[in-house]
């Protein structure tokens, strides 16, 4: 029920679920972490971590780490919060949203980083911030904003049943739409390329 603190080595763990249910897990110093198990924090989970750290499924309102300089990987699927925060540091990270019923407020900060929107709830705001980033959105039936912020990004839209606002920012960013009517693509601003 406490906190699970990771400070330095390697932790590779292949089980079912890490679990510090009231409690955060921080992974720090220069902690590396791989895991494919459920990661529950009721406190949620912090990274400041100078190496990569790769998760499974989150189940945390928060995944705080602007601060680490090593990569971040991790997925919300089917049990993460109804509200989540995430922030990433100035590495490539990866992030794969996957809950219709998770409002998502993601900042990715610097360098080049993936963002994978499978589902999203009404009000979700994904930022990719500096670097080059790819947005992969297939997230349908629910508003969200997408802002790539400095840097050529890319956004792939795979569904014309998609519903979203996207900033492309500053750089030169692309906008691949694929086949349909998009009837649902409020608007996008800051894109100079747009493929269909």
């Amino acid at each position: 029920k406490g906190d699970i603190q990771l400070e330095s080595g390697d932790l590779n763990f292949a089980g079912n679920a890490i679990t510090a249910t009231l409690g955060t897990v921080k992974i720090v110093g220069d902690a590396e972490v791989s895991t494919t198990a459920d990661l529950t924090a009721g406190g949620g989970v912090l990274i400041s971590s100078t190496n990569d750290v790769t998760l499974g499924a989150v189940n945390a309102t928060v995944l705080s780490g602007g601060s680490a300089t090593g990569s971040i990987t991790a997925t919300f699927d089917a049990g993460a919060s109804a509200s989540v925060t995430a922030n990433t540091g100035s590495s490539n990270d990866t992030l794969t949203l996957d809950n219709i019923a998770t409002t998502f407020t993601v900042d990715t900060g610097a360098d080049n980083d993936t963002i994978n929107v499978i589902a999203v709830d009404t009000g979700s705001t994904i930022a990719g911030n500096d670097g080059i980033d790819t947005f992969d959105i297939d997230a349908t039936g629910k508003m969200a904003t997408y802002n790539g912020g400095d840097g050529n990004d890319v956004f792939d839209v795979a569904s014309a049943a998609v519903r979203a606002t996207i900033v492309g920012g500053d750089g030169t960013d692309t906008l691949t739409l694929g086949n349909g009517t998009y009837l649902n693509v409020v608007g996008f601003t800051g894109i100079e390329k747009v493929n269909v």
